[in-house]
Parts: structure tokens; sequence; C-alpha cells
């Protein structure tokens, strides 16, 4: 048995140092390159960070803070000098005293025959005395305005009416009265008879006619 087994470990090195490598060797760590990507040196490498502004070239984004000024040395008013303003702000202007109308008179107005003045033209009566008469009114109340004014006017009038070839009239004051004048009466009756024309029945040359008239309360 002793004599068997160097001629064992004689075959079995034989067969060792002449098998095959295995198909797929396992590497040697030792010996094989690291997988790994090389990393960068640091030192080399850009700094990825922006580069910030220089603070001393760049604006100050911030608002500037507002200058305080100094306080206005205004003196308050006192509750004596608040009082008076107050006062005169509540005061009430005093009524204005307004005058109340006069209430027109109720006076009467008589009407005397015309009579001619000057003129050798002529005019047909009876028109004459309706123009007239139709005036009455305007002429009545001249006098009733001024006779609420005066309760006690009373007095005559003796008008002209100048009549032309146009049959346009005009009048003139033959007989007045220095109250009824005053008062407004005799102008205001004077345009009324002046608002009279002939102008469709004219005469033939120019002529006045005289018209009295009475005013009484």
């Amino acid at each position: 048995m002793k004599a068997v087994l160097p001629v064992v470990l004689a075959w079995l090195a034989a067969c060792g140092s002449s098998a095959p490598p295995p198909e797929n060797p396992i590497p040697d760590p030792s010996s094989s390159p690291d997988p790994r990507p090389l990393s960068p040196d640091p030192s080399s490498s850009p700094d990825p960070r922006p580069l910030s502004p220089d603070s001393s070239s760049s604006p100050d984004p911030r608002p500037p803070s507002p200058v305080s000024s100094p306080p206005l040395d205004i003196p308050l008013p006192s509750p004596e000098e608040i009082g008076a303003v107050s006062t005169l702000r509540v005061t009430e202007r005093d009524p204005v005293a307004v005058a109340a109308p006069v209430a027109a008179g109720d006076g009467r107005l008589r009407i005397g025959r015309p009579e001619l003045a000057v003129g050798g033209g002529r005019v047909n009566a009876g028109m004459l005395l309706r123009e007239i008469e139709s005036k009455k009114g305007g002429m009545l109340a001249c006098y009733n305005i001024a006779l609420g004014r005066d309760p006690e006017l009373e007095g005559s009038l003796g008008l002209v009416m100048v009549i032309d070839t146009q049959g346009m009239v005009g009048v003139s004051v033959d007989a007045d009265d220095e109250a009824l004048a005053a008062a407004g009466v005799t102008s205001c009756v004077s345009e009324k008879l002046r608002s009279i024309d002939f102008e469709d029945h004219p005469p033939s040359s120019e002529l006045r006619i005289l018209v009295p008239l009475e005013f009484e309360p």
C-alpha cells in the first residue's frame, strides 16, 4: 500500500499540469482595471456656481430710506379758539326782509270826447273812438298800479294823438298832472295810445287829436 501511494500522487500531478484552463476564468481583483470612471480633479474643474456680482460696483436694489424731516413747530389752537370757530360756522345769517307785493288799486277812467286840435286831414270818428276804447284797459292798468302804492292818487290828462299820412300815431302831452307824472301814469298811458295805428285808413294830411282822460279812485 505504501508502494502504490507515490505512483498515484505522481499521476495526479501529471494530470493537473496538463488540464485545460477554465472557459470563464475568475479575474484577479488585484490585476483587473477599476471599472469606475475617474472623478475629475476638484482643483482643475470650474466652479458650477454662478459668479456673484461685485457688491461694490452693482447698485443697491433696496429703496433708499426716507429722510426724516424735523417736526414743524405749529401751535395747536386752544379749546376757546376751537369753540369760537365752531360758533362762527353755525351762526345763521339774518333773514333778508322781502317786501310784500303791492296790490293794485281799483280805480276808474273816463275818456272824454276827442277833439280835433290841429290839421286839415280827416279820419273816421267812429273808428277813432273804437281804437281809443280798445286801449282803455291798458291805460286803466297803468293807473291802478300807481293807485295801489298811493290810494289817494287822482288827476286828469290831456294827450294829443299825432296821426301822420302813413297812419302812424305819436303822442304828446298837452295837459299833465304832476302827481300822475311822478307816479309814471303819464308815460305809461302815452305808450298805450302810441300803439294805435291807422295804416288801413291814413288821413290825407297830418292831424292832431286831443284826448281828455280823467283818473279817480
